[in-house]
């Protein structure tokens, strides 16, 4: 039981860290896109 639990926290926060990734590229696409933000 203690394996499992375990193994489900380290489950989510991989998955925590993939979706921050996600975002921060995204949000990288986002701010390069963006006309007014290039110098």
């Amino acid at each position: 039981m203690a394996k499992l639990a375990a193994n489900a926290r380290i489950s989510t926060r991989s998955e925590v860290i993939r979706s921050a990734k996600i975002e921060r590229s995204g949000f990288l696409h986002l701010f390069r896109s963006h006309p007014e933000c290039k110098n």
